[in-house]
């Protein structure tokens, strides 16, 4: 009884352990999943986890242009939120949830390709699926920017969307 109350102890604290490492693994995870888009830096600044709700929450990401005179990010979002979709979930079909708070989108047109931003290459489609790789039933965004700016016109151009609310269900 004593060497199987040791051992409790001792899955209890790996378990606590883990549990306390478990946003830094993520964090690391994210942030080398976005190094993988061609063209663009991409950071997380932290993970929160929530596993009560089986959710996980990244903040403060961005994705920079790599090379180039661009001085906003092509794409800033405050916080998103990935969980379950637990109704989906008892009728077998295994599929999340993504809701994100305060996206930014800087469409940027230069006088050369390097100071400019229209497109990212259609590996953000892979990061994605790192990230987030159950089907996403529900994508919510809420208090939104998209911005077109052109820094070299005269004057100097950002036209903006303010307060974007989106909602997109059924995403494969």
């Amino acid at each position: 009884t004593r060497f199987g109350l040791i051992l409790l102890i001792v899955a209890i604290a790996g378990l606590v352990a883990f549990r306390l490492y478990l946003p830094t693994l993520i964090l690391n995870k994210a942030n080398a999943t976005l190094a993988g888009l061609r063209g663009y830096d991409g950071h997380i600044d932290s993970v929160d986890m929530h596993l009560w709700r089986g959710a996980y929450a990244i903040n403060g990401l961005k994705l920079l242009k790599q090379k180039g005179d661009v001085p906003v990010p092509f794409v800033r979002v405050e916080a998103i939120d990935f969980s379950l979709a637990w109704i989906p979930l008892f009728h077998g079909n295994l599929s999340g949830k993504v809701e994100m708070e305060q996206p930014t989108i800087n469409f940027v047109v230069g006088d050369t390709p390097a100071e400019g931003q229209l497109t990212i290459d259609d590996s953000w489609q892979d990061r994605v699926k790192e990230l987030f790789p159950l089907r996403i039933a529900r994508l919510g965004a809420r208090n939104g920017e998209i911005h077109f700016r052109n820094y070299h016109a005269d004057p100097p151009i950002d036209l903006v969307i303010h307060h974007v609310a989106l909602v997109a269900t059924n995403l494969t």
